[in-house]
């Protein structure tokens, strides 16, 4: 079981991206409303993996348009009891974490799904994954390029920092998510300076600039994503 959590989580991490809310400001989704300005937004996400044969199926809720993830609330959540309580086969809490961009937008199929309250947190369904068990046992590896399915814009404000790593042939890949999962006291303000914490592969940098004009993220169907050590989220630059 500690096995496949710790191969699983990560891979769950990556999900987190496809769950990004299909919402664009002050729009109501599932009896809540997604904020209008979503850059240092607090979520956390509740993921039950359900074994189906050689897959594990992965429900995605997102607290997003429902509440800031109460830390109280948060914390008291037991992974393993609610697990029994669901009937699945692991629940990977993947939070908490922050949006980076100012706001997103989405098109295709992404809808929002039913609203559910786990232990006091309530969270909307957003995607549901199917992976087959050989893709969990790989595990998670910082700076590995993976591809998400989805269709959204990512906007960030002119005026407003942007974090980048640049690869180690040119391409450049923006945060859209820092997360409080390895480090838990990681907060915005330490994001400019985050370049002398990571382990970059060589060849590979860390850097912030203000922009000059706005940026938007698009995925046209996929969106090429890295993390880094710390399970900071990063999409691929048009």
């Amino acid at each position: 079981m500690t096995r496949f959590l710790a191969a699983v989580a990560p891979v769950a991490l990556v999900v987190a991206a496809l769950a990004a809310a299909p919402a664009t400001a002050d729009t109501s989704t599932a009896g809540g409303t997604v904020p209008k300005d979503l850059r240092g937004t607090r979520y956390c996400e509740i993921i039950p993996v359900y074994r189906d044969g050689l897959s594990f199926r992965l429900e995605v809720y997102n607290t997003l348009g429902q509440n800031d993830c109460p830390p109280d609330v948060w914390n008291a959540i037991d992974g393993k009891k609610l697990a029994d309580e669901l009937g699945a086969f692991e629940v990977v809490m993947n939070g908490p974490r922050f949006w980076v961009m100012d706001s997103i937008s989405a098109t295709g199929t992404t809808k929002d799904g039913v609203t559910k309250t786990f232990d006091g947190l309530a969270a909307t369904q957003r995607a549901t994954l199917s992976l087959p068990f050989r893709d969990l046992l790989l595990g998670h590896r910082a700076y590995a390029v993976r591809t998400v399915m989805r269709e959204t814009t990512y906007l960030y404000q002119a005026g407003k920092p942007v974090y980048e790593i640049t690869d180690d042939e040119g391409r450049v890949y923006v945060m859209q998510t820092f997360a409080e999962i390895v480090d838990k006291t990681l907060t915005m303000d330490d994001l400019a300076g985050l370049g002398a914490k990571l382990k970059l592969p060589d060849g590979w940098t860390y850097s912030t600039r203000v922009l000059d004009a706005d940026l938007e993220l698009t995925a046209d169907g996929e969106a090429y994503l890295i993390q880094d050590e710390l399970q900071n989220s990063y999409q691929r630059r048009n």
